[in-house]
């Protein structure tokens, strides 16, 4: 009897050991990537003036949030995937010499004649230069675009601006 009840009070306190073990053990985790469950979505879109790599206004606290989040989780990595409006070619407008991403300024914008697979890629890198420019590090970021018959709407004229976007995926390592 005496021997049996040295093996209860073992494993009672092997238990309870286990218990507060795997209490305490997430907490610990909380403690260590504290800010992981502030991401609302893991894809983000941020929208462009038709056929540019500028993007809109209303676009720029997206890219800032997103900053933040990449700031607050320096092990989230980020696919940044671009995309444009149309199957063909045309003329298309980046930044050039102007420190704006948010506005076109015809003077200092450079336009040339391009693909809109070339479209995609330009406006998933200027993305990633906007984000450079706010201190996220390149080897986080990676930059794909679509092919250019992956568009949102290619016949509705009122909604092919949907497709004039790039939509970045957060990866978590």
């Amino acid at each position: 009897m005496k021997h049996f009840k040295l093996v209860l009070i073992g494993l009672l306190a092997f238990n309870i050991v286990s218990l507060i073990a795997r209490t305490s053990a997430p907490k610990k985790a909380v403690e260590d990537d504290p800010v992981i469950e502030e991401v609302q979505d893991s894809t983000y879109e941020v929208h462009f003036y038709d056929a540019t790599t500028l993007m809109v206004p209303k676009s720029e606290p997206v890219v800032k949030e997103v900053a933040s989040i990449m700031k607050s989780n320096p092990r989230f990595k980020m696919y940044i995937h671009g995309n444009a409006n149309g199957i063909h070619s045309g003329i298309i407008t980046t930044r050039g010499e102007s420190d704006k991403f948010f506005e076109i300024n015809q003077l200092k914008n450079k336009s040339y004649y391009a693909s809109r697979k070339r479209l995609s890629k330009e406006r998933a890198l200027a993305v990633k230069e906007y984000l450079l420019n706010q201190g996220i590090d390149k080897e986080r970021i990676h930059v794909t675009s679509t092919k250019a018959n992956k568009v949102a709407y290619i016949d509705m004229k009122e909604d092919e601006t949907a497709s004039a976007r790039a939509e970045i995926e957060f990866v978590y390592h």
